[in-house]
């Protein structure tokens, strides 16, 4: 519905999506739209492709400066502060987690599974958390840039997209969900969806 309202921030609708299904299979809870949790995670996401733009810091071309006192280093006082950050959003995420453990049985998500086998991994909570963040912000980059390469694709081959709604509109009504199953009866749209991931590369 965003993107009807307001297509101009198409990219950013791309993300928030992207970020609050990924986080539900995180976590197994919704993300808020407006709540603090999603600007957080949001700033994470912003400033992790910022410095893994190559140059983006003097040391990624002189590693020599990385011998530099911290005063002198502004760049690792900056990683050091973001990492923090990180681990206390995490950390407090994964233990939301475990407190709903405790009342909810049967809550399914990576967090949940994570917290079931750390014994038998043999990691920290804090090493926990960090997994289970970084699987997020991973996940959320990723889907919400195969999604903008799906729009885009979209908007050049609007044929391609009749022949997919068509061929889903098919086999499914507005009732059912196709499941892995429908993959044999949705050749077409398997295609697409292959061929956007090429995209994407």
């Amino acid at each position: 519905m965003d993107l009807v309202t307001t297509p101009t921030d198409w990219s950013h609708h791309c993300t928030r999506f992207s970020a609050s299904l990924v986080f539900k299979l995180s976590y197994g809870q919704q993300l808020d739209d407006d709540g603090k949790d999603l600007a957080a995670l949001e700033d994470i996401l912003a400033t992790l492709m910022k410095d893994f733009y190559p140059g983006a810091h003097l040391v990624d071309a002189f590693p020599i400066l990385d011998r530099l006192p911290d005063f002198l280093a502004p760049w690792r006082a900056g990683a050091k502060r973001k990492h923090l950050m990180e681990v206390g959003l995490y950390t407090r995420l994964t233990s939301e987690v475990r407190m709903r453990m405790e009342s909810d049985i049967g809550l399914e998500c990576f967090a949940a599974r994570l917290w079931d086998h750390q014994e038998k991994m043999n990691i920290t909570p804090e090493e926990l958390a960090y997994v289970g963040g970084s699987a997020f912000t991973a996940g959320t980059d990723t889907t919400a840039g195969t999604i903008e390469w799906f729009l885009m694709a979209m908007v050049l081959y609007p044929s391609t997209m009749l022949k997919a709604q068509k061929e889903i509109d098919l086999f499914f009504s507005s009732d059912t969900v196709p499941g892995y199953s429908a993959m044999n009866d949705l050749s077409y749209c398997f295609a697409l969806a292959k061929e956007v991931f090429r995209l994407d590369i």
